[in-house]
């Protein structure tokens, strides 16, 4: 099964380690910090940082996502995880 966070961006869901809401301004130092190497890594996709609500680490990449993580969780982990 895939996830669907905006544009033409699928990720596989196996690949999903985690989902970050960006909208909370109380992101932690480690989330912080880990989310800046990505970006000086140069390895974050997805949509511009500046419309982002979420944050998709994978095991390949971070995505940025104009989704929110409740949408997110709706439109495929909730499925995968409990099905029926």
């Amino acid at each position: 099964m895939y996830l669907h966070i905006g544009g033409d961006v699928l990720i596989p869901l196996k690949d999903i380690i985690m989902i970050i809401n960006l909208e909370n301004l109380e992101l932690s130092t480690a989330t912080k910090d880990f989310l800046e190497l990505a970006r000086l890594d140069k390895n974050i996709k997805g949509c511009e940082p500046a419309v982002a609500k979420s944050g998709i680490v994978t095991t390949k990449a971070v995505y940025y996502s104009s989704i929110s993580t409740h949408t997110l969780w709706r439109r495929g982990l909730d499925k995968s995880l409990y099905p029926g």
